[in-house]
């Protein structure tokens, strides 16, 4: 059992994201969750908005939701090809992806391919194309 071809992640994928098909002619730029930029920028939202992490309050959950979907807006979901909203074309930007992320299953699906490792492998990347 090789270690490295199990294990071994690409740390620039990670942040730069990869390309992942989700239909025809529609992709997205997905890094990996966890990332070092995520938690750079969820860290600074949270000190920044003055959220209690022990509160378990409605508005203390939904406020640290928000900022969940911020930070990931701007360092996991980094761009797509082909995606509309209600029938329009929309082009990449954070704030296009804020509206996109609070599309709860859409969101979920990201999540999951920021969470598959398998993604990210060195060893899988001249297959996956993103080498």
């Amino acid at each position: 059992m090789d270690i490295f071809d199990l294990y071994a992640t690409d740390a620039k994928l990670e942040v730069e994201g990869r390309w992942v098909n989700l239909g025809k002619n529609t992709k997205v730029l997905v890094a990996r969750a966890g990332n070092d930029n995520f938690s750079a920028r969820i860290k600074h939202l949270i000190k920044k908005n003055g959220v209690d992490l022990k509160d378990q309050s409605k508005e203390n959950l939904d406020m640290i939701e928000k900022l969940v979907i911020e930070a990931t807006a701007h360092t996991i979901l980094l761009g797509w090809e082909g995606l509309t909203y209600k029938g329009e074309a929309l082009a990449y930007s954070p704030a296009n992806a804020i509206k996109l992320l609070n599309v709860k299953d859409f969101r979920s699906r990201i999540t999951a391919i920021s969470e598959e490792m398998s993604g990210y492998l060195v060893a899988e990347q001249g297959e996956q194309g993103n080498a």
